[in-house]
């Protein structure tokens, strides 16, 4: 009887933390199961496209006329005339009369030096008559003094120096009307009218107005991309292979310079920079209004340098390259994948890709800063590859 009410006691106890916890299991909240789904993000791509470009190079200098002219005086003279277009800024042609001095004292120089001459010829004629007459009646032993000899000598001597000096006055005579020595645009003038002026003085300051230069700096990088290592310091025997290159004037963006990369300095500038020269035509290339438009010299400019073309080359737009120079690339199956790129070269908005790519590449160009190898994203809205800097130039 007792082990029956100890079995009843110990069934009760069950059955009450049974119900217990049913009650407990009853009474717990609801759990509302979330399904987590993989954003699925819409980003931009670019088709890629290899082949054949040149790789442009970006700098910008100042223009400077390649001719300059720094006229001065080879005589001393009184300023008797200045040509009607020899002010500031007026433009004269090769072999225009610019400056004109004094002549009279030059002239009267000429015509003592031909008298001296005319005396010298005279006095040698005399001398080469008493030789002759010398030579006849001289004896065997005859000194060179009796045969005139030395007096030939000398009197040949002052002949040609009397020839000489006459040549030298007549030169300073005609220097004495100073010409144009190129065709330009006058840029200073010293002298007026009336001022006397001095040998060697400056005059006058002219510029070619047909060529210029472009004093440009380039780092390391860009000088081998252009092959301009390759180029003896200040060699300019052949120009033809050299880069081309492109000016814009940005206060007047629609008309265009073409020019070429003559030559390279043997400098650098404090910061490790070489200078390279590119000579370009002062006159542009035909613009939309169909004319030409002067380049003037202190203008700075923006230039676009083109070397050799460079095959297997993709082109992407720089923000397209992330950290580690990789990619997004879009698979078959629209998934993410980084790939490593080899780089050739970046400027301010594209980058030059060697390698690491193929033809047909989708390319993620959005700038999404979080984005995960393997995600599922949505292609929307590719671009064409935009136009390749330089062509159409």
């Amino acid at each position: 009887m007792m082990l029956k009410n100890r079995y009843s006691t110990i069934f009760i106890m069950v059955l009450a933390f049974g119900c217990t916890i049913y009650f407990l299991l009853k009474q717990a909240p609801v759990v509302n199961k979330v399904v987590h789904k993989e954003v699925v993000r819409d980003v931009s791509f670019l088709e890629v496209s290899i082949g054949v470009h040149p790789i442009p190079i970006f700098a910008n200098g100042k223009v400077t006329a390649s001719d300059i002219r720094n006229i001065s005086s080879e005589v001393t003279g009184l300023v008797t005339h200045i040509g009607d277009h020899v002010v500031r800024g007026g433009v004269v042609n090769k072999g225009d009369t610019l400056i004109v001095l004094d002549q009279k004292p030059l002239s009267l120089d000429v015509s003592i030096k031909q008298s001296d001459l005319d005396q010298a010829v005279l006095a040698l004629m005399e001398t080469k008559a008493k030789a002759k007459v010398a030579k006849r009646g001289a004896k065997k032993n005859a000194s060179e003094f009796a045969l005139f000899i030395p007096q030939l000598k000398s009197a040949n001597s002052r002949v040609t120096a009397a020839k000489v000096a006459l040549e030298y006055a007549e030169s300073k005579l005609a220097s004495s009307t100073i010409l144009a020595p190129i065709t330009g645009k006058i840029i200073s003038l010293e002298t007026n009218v009336g001022e006397y002026v001095t040998a060697a003085q400056p005059l006058i300051t002219i510029y070619g107005v047909e060529v210029g230069e472009v004093r440009l700096a380039l780092n390391d990088r860009q000088v081998k991309l252009l092959k301009l290592n390759e180029v003896e310091l200040g060699d300019v025997a052949d120009t033809a292979n050299f880069p081309v290159v492109y000016l814009t004037n940005p206060q007047n963006l629609g008309v265009l310079w073409k020019g070429r990369i003559t030559r390279v300095e043997g400098v650098r500038d404090s910061s490790q920079m070489m200078f390279v020269i590119a000579e370009v035509p002062l006159i542009s290339m035909a613009n939309t209004q169909s004319k030409h438009e002067v380049l003037i010299p202190g203008t700075y400019v923006d230039v676009q340098i083109l070397g050799a073309a460079i095959e297997g080359v993709a082109i992407l737009p720089r923000h397209a390259i992330r950290t580690g120079n990789t990619v997004w690339r879009i698979d078959q199956v629209n998934r993410l994948e980084s790939q490593a790129v080899k780089l050739i070269y970046k400027d301010k908005q594209y980058a030059y890709v060697a390698s690491g790519l193929s033809s047909k590449d989708k390319i993620v160009v959005s700038q999404f800063n979080n984005l995960v190898d393997g995600s599922f994203v949505k292609p929307i809205n590719p671009r064409a590859q935009t136009q390749l800097v330089g062509e159409g130039l």
